[in-house]
């Protein structure tokens, strides 16, 4: 897939784009601060900014992105190519989460994990099964 980027794109639109081909991933930009101490905090950036408001310069083009790229080269491509410091969340059972320690997975793994992940659980119960059974001392 490719994403085009241009000053005025809204973030919510680069991340719907994202999502249509990875939906249990989702791309979420990060404004970088630094405090006086040299303390490093981020904060995801509204859906609703433009991108030129993330980066301040952007460098304009289109970014391609490959199922088979790991989440890692994607972030870096976005942040050293652009400017756009950027994080990978995967979508398990309804949460968004971090993808910092599985980073070395591909997108598509990374999106089947969230998939499968998401499915609901299937117990499958004996015929035989009974309630009573489960009660102490049995």
């Amino acid at each position: 897939m490719k994403i085009l980027l241009q000053s005025n794109r809204k973030v919510g639109d680069i991340r719907e784009e994202f999502n249509n081909s990875f939906p249990y991933l989702q791309l979420v930009f990060l404004s970088k601060k630094e405090d006086a101490k040299g303390v490093v905090a981020t904060e995801e950036i509204e859906p609703g900014a433009r991108l030129i408001e993330v980066s301040g310069i952007l460098k304009e083009g289109d970014i391609e992105i490959r199922s088979t790229e790991t989440v890692k080269e994607v972030e870096r491509r976005f942040e050293k190519q652009y400017g756009l410091p950027v994080r990978i969340l995967r979508k398990q059972k309804g949460v968004w989460l971090d993808t910092i320690v599985t980073d070395d997975l591909t997108l598509h793994e990374q999106n089947t994990w969230g998939r499968e992940a998401s499915k609901p659980l299937k117990i499958k119960l004996d015929d035989g099964f009974s309630w009573n059974n489960l009660s102490p001392g049995k």
